[in-house]
């Protein structure tokens, strides 16, 4: 079965300006969904690149994505995955929903929003992001805020807090830094933080699952996800199956390439669609465009993470996270959400 690319519910042709529904039966633009891309594409400059690349990926991706089971009423696209972040079972309504066994669909795909300051707080709330991930020198790969920056941010927003833990600019580390890193992580969940973004490579850019675990076992309970250290490993067939065995883990930051999802998406989505472990802990980040979220989410991946996309002019140091952006962004994952499961759309 061969699905055509405006059956998942994008007009590659007019992803500036418009979501539309299948072309076998298409009705007039709607006005929110016109709104989703009104804000993602009105940028400028370099922002447009993120709309040029996977339009419609080949043919091969395509197929593998739609015919594996990832079609509206078809495979598991409806399995009962539950999105596991910090929020608790009460919160979502689910008794249980890190056991295996709920069969109850996920019906909100996670968003995650990038804060640097307190200042970022506002527009990711009131934009319905589902979590913050917090950190310092975005364009350098990211590092740990201070103490005192967790803390007020905490204080600042009900929603779970994710901190990255990184000190250097390299992904390995050393037994000094190692305990320096215990006690920063240790302080953040003292101060409020809800979950922690880290992880290692070695010296031959394999997963560091020893150091890693070792990690995660000082901080007993404490769910993390893996940062964009992921996308520098030098085999990603190796990498992916090391961070499956990682305890407490629920999400991978990747991009598909250290380049970021406009080179890496095509491969990332083909690797989602064949491996349902890819899909449950792939948070897709890093040049996130609007055209790939229907087919990330054709492949099965609830989790998505936006950084300068949500900015004005997509600027870390002019701007602060817009309100306006994120809510864009959370009515585009959850239409593209509704549609691949089979559900009514606004």
């Amino acid at each position: 079965m061969r699905v055509r690319s405006t059956e998942v519910g994008v007009d590659v042709q007019r992803v500036r300006s418009r979501c539309v529904t299948s072309a076998a039966e298409r009705p007039p633009p709607r006005s929110r969904q016109q709104g989703v891309l009104h804000v993602l594409g009105d940028q400028s400059g370099d922002e447009r690149a993120p709309f040029g690349p996977l339009l419609e990926p080949p043919a091969a991706v395509r197929d593998r994505v739609l015919e594996q089971g990832h079609v509206a009423g078809r495979g598991d696209v409806g399995r009962g995955e539950v999105v596991q972040h910090e929020r608790s079972c009460g919160d979502q309504g689910v008794v249980g929903c890190h056991d295996d066994s709920v069969t109850t669909p996920a019906e909100r795909a996670l968003l995650e929003v990038v804060c640097l300051h307190v200042r970022d707080v506002p527009g990711a709330d009131d934009g319905g992001a589902d979590r913050l991930l917090l950190m310092t020198d975005p364009e350098d790969g990211g590092r740990s805020p201070e103490p005192a920056q967790v803390s007020a941010i905490c204080k600042e927003t009900d929603l779970p807090v994710r901190v990255l833990l990184r000190l250097n600019e390299g992904y390995s580390t050393t037994g000094g830094e190692f305990a320096r890193l215990v006690g920063l992580a240790e302080d953040f969940l003292s101060l409020g933080a809800a979950s922690l973004s880290f992880g290692f490579l070695d010296t031959d850019l394999e997963i560091d699952q020893a150091t890693t675990a070792e990690l995660v076992g000082a901080l007993p309970e404490v769910p993390w996800g893996f940062h964009r250290g992921f996308d520098a490993t030098l085999s990603t067939d190796h990498a992916w199956r090391a961070v499956k065995h990682l305890p407490l883990l629920d999400a991978v930051a990747s991009g598909g390439s250290t380049r970021g999802l406009p080179v890496g998406g095509e491969e990332l989505i083909a690797r989602a669609a064949a491996d349902p472990d890819v899909a449950r802990l792939l948070l897709a980040c890093g040049g996130l465009g609007p055209e790939q979220v229907p087919w990330l989410v054709r492949a099965g991946v609830r989790q998505f993470g936006i950084g300068s996309g949500v900015r004005p002019g997509g600027s870390w140091t002019r701007s602060y996270v817009d309100a306006g952006h994120v809510r864009s962004w959370r009515m585009l994952v959850d239409d593209a959400l509704s549609r691949a499961l089979g559900l009514p759309v606004d």
